[in-house]
């Protein structure tokens, strides 16, 4: 087979050549320096074909990507296919009166055959030009779909747009979003390591920085995701979003610039948001510690006890994932260790069918330095268990105690010397709260009288770092109110407590600050 590219005048030409067999899951792939490629052997058959030509101007300038796409070539014999890069139009993304250019990406799939299914994804980027089209017809059975999706600053905000799907892969594509039909965003973002910078001359460099990812659910696996990169923590930005998709708002952190293994991601899971609506998202507020939602806890059918307990959200319910960081569940039989598990968002334990005292122990260390807070949390659950009858699920009495700020604190710090109020949240199962407070970053915790139901405000002494907390809690009895001592001298003022007062909890320990 031989691949026949017309030129363009005044670019150097490359291209790329992936085959996708139409009649069983098989990828041949082919590059070549030049304008002309010969010597490519396919097995005989149907194959669908994606030919990337790269155009680049040798003294610089802007590069011009060309993607054919032919759905279906019989290959019987020699066969040569011709190319003319004239023949394709430009992909451009935009927001309509706001912006002409969004970057972003193009993804098209093709699925068909019992299963058998085809992915690719090219930017859309800023300086570069992105041509399609598509040569012949999509096979009977087959089905091409493209997307079309971005991100980009603009006037003083973001902007999240994106479209389709599409059928087949347009001849050039145009997508200028109306803001009419966008939901407007108030996103916050909380600061990982508060404070963190260098000072080089006269400037301070900020050295906390994350990237808001912009998610559309039509993402294809294997796609970069867009966003804003490298943006100074903390954050508050405006952000619309296009109707017809759902979106998911993430923050990704990579605080180390040499080792991109390092990441803390949290997000909001994918949501619809309606035209014309606003909305107020709050990522990676302290305090981070366990919460308990609709489908988590601890249960036990049969012989197993099962669940899950994600050990670190933010002050919004948003999950936290470090990476790396290792979390651990253990579970203990009658105080014998019995099994251990890594995966605390779901976990397993098949256990004897008479009944047993359990302690149920789940931790998550993410100390390193990659953030500054809650870097070991650790949560104690412990229950009496025999084998429910029949094939019945049966919750296991579970808790867990929220430090939920009544203000907003994105950069996650405060100054000593100032007052904080921590109303506390309890899910779960009744019983005893005593709470715990640190001015020493963790060394030294104080245990705070308990009364009903108000939570005191602490007030730093001057020039201790932010207080630490800790809860836990005791079953069987009724359930106090927390007070927070304070250090000598200092005032306290009471502030409501939100939520019901309520059981044995895990005991939460951050690192001395919120």
């Amino acid at each position: 087979m031989v691949l026949d590219l017309t030129p363009r005048a005044g670019y150097s030409t490359s291209w790329d050549a992936e085959f996708h067999s139409l009649d069983h899951q098989r990828t041949e792939r082919f590059t070549h320096y030049g304008t002309a490629g010969s010597g490519i052997r396919l097995p005989a058959g149907d194959w669908a074909l994606e030919l990337v030509v790269g155009h680049n101007i040798p003294q610089g300038g802007p590069v011009i990507r060309d993607v054919f796409l032919v759905p279906q070539i019989s290959v019987d014999g020699d066969t040569t296919l011709a190319f003319d890069p004239a023949d394709t139009l430009p992909v451009t993304l935009g927001v309509a009166g706001v912006t002409s250019y969004v970057g972003g990406q193009l993804t098209w799939s093709l699925a068909g055959n019992g299963g058998i299914e085809y992915r690719s994804a090219h930017r859309v980027v800023l300086g570069s030009q992105l041509r399609t089209l598509q040569v012949g017809a999509v096979p009977e059975g087959w089905s091409l779909t493209t997307h079309v999706f971005g991100a980009e600053v603009a006037r003083g905000a973001w902007w999240g747009v994106a479209a389709g799907p599409l059928d087949g892969l347009p001849n050039g594509f145009d997508h200028q979003a109306d803001p009419a039909d966008m939901a407007q965003v108030s996103l916050s973002v909380g600061a990982n390591r508060p404070g963190d910078s260098r000072v080089s001359g006269d400037y301070r460099y900020p050295q906390d920085y994350g990237s808001v990812l912009l998610v559309p659910d039509t993402l294809p696996p294997g796609a970069g995701e867009p966003g804003i990169r490298d943006i100074p923590l903390p954050l508050d930005e405006t952000v619309w979003l296009e109707d017809g998709v759902s979106w998911e708002i993430a923050l990704s952190t990579v605080p180390s610039l040499i080792d991109d293994s390092k990441e803390i991601r949290v997000t909001t899971g994918f949501r619809d948001y309606a035209p014309g609506t606003e909305h107020t998202v709050s990522l990676n507020h302290a305090v981070l510690g366990p919460e308990l939602g609709a489908s988590q806890g601890i249960f036990r059918t049969g012989d197993r006890i099962h669940g899950s307990l994600p050990p670190l959200t933010d002050a919004h319910g948003h999950t936290v994932v470090s990476t790396p960081g290792t979390s651990e569940v253990r579970l203990y039989r009658d105080g014998v260790l019995y099994g251990a598990a890594g995966d605390p968002s779901g976990f397993s334990f098949t256990v004897p069918d008479g009944p047993a005292d359990y302690l149920l122990v789940v931790s998550v260390d993410r100390s390193g330095g990659t953030t500054w807070l809650s870097t070991d949390v650790t949560a104690r659950h412990q229950f009496r268990s025999a084998r429910p009858a029949g094939a019945a699920t049966v919750p296991v009495p579970a808790s867990a105690v929220r430090f939920v700020p009544e203000q907003e604190h994105p950069a996650n710090s405060v100054t000593p010397g100032s007052e904080l109020t921590l109303p506390l949240e309890i899910q779960g199962t009744n019983g005893r709260l005593t709470v715990e407070v640190s001015y020493t970053d963790g060394v030294i915790w104080r245990a705070s009288r308990t009364a009903a139901p108000t939570a005191r405000t602490r007030r730093s002494p001057p020039g201790s770092p932010p207080p630490g907390r800790r809860a836990s809690r005791r079953p069987r009895r009724p359930a106090p109110r927390p007070r927070c001592r304070t250090p000598h001298g200092a005032p306290r003022r009471r502030s409501p407590v939100r939520g019901a007062p309520a059981p044995r909890s895990p005991p939460v320990r951050p690192p001395g600050r919120p």
